[in-house]
């Protein structure tokens, strides 16, 4: 059985691919997101999705390092939790106007953040008490 440290660091693997490939999308396929989404910006998407590979990029350098930084992962746990309340935000104040795709698509990675900042958050408390 694995003990608390790797499954943390897994869920940080996890984290770090979808936000990387979250990313990678919405700079590869920026022009079908502009459509899906009801987004005239043809900036936004690849700021945000290089914004994206950065973090992915720093939470795989959390995961991989040794020895485990708790600080970091409290970090990624906050961001992870600014994610998810801007991305309600944008949805029930409609801020850009996006489709009814768009705002599911906005909604669907707050869940997804929301379940991997819990996990991390789950591991962070229990390699504290440990």
């Amino acid at each position: 059985m694995e003990n608390t440290e790797d499954k943390t660091r897994m869920v940080l693997k996890l984290n770090a691919a979808f936000s990387s490939l979250v990313g990678l999308d919405l700079i590869i396929l920026n022009s079908a997101f502009m459509r899906w989404m009801n987004i005239s910006n043809d900036i936004i998407l690849p700021v945000v999705g290089l914004g994206l590979l950065l973090f992915g990029a720093s939470v795989f350098w959390v995961a991989f390092r040794k020895p485990f930084s708790m600080q970091m992962l409290r970090s990624i746990i906050l961001m992870d939790i600014g994610w998810v309340l801007g991305c309600i935000l944008v949805v029930a104040t409609n801020l850009f106007g996006l489709s009814m795709l768009g705002n599911e698509l906005v909604l669907l990675s707050a869940v997804i953040v929301a379940l991997l900042a819990y996990f991390q958050f789950r591991g962070e408390k229990r390699l504290k008490h440990s």
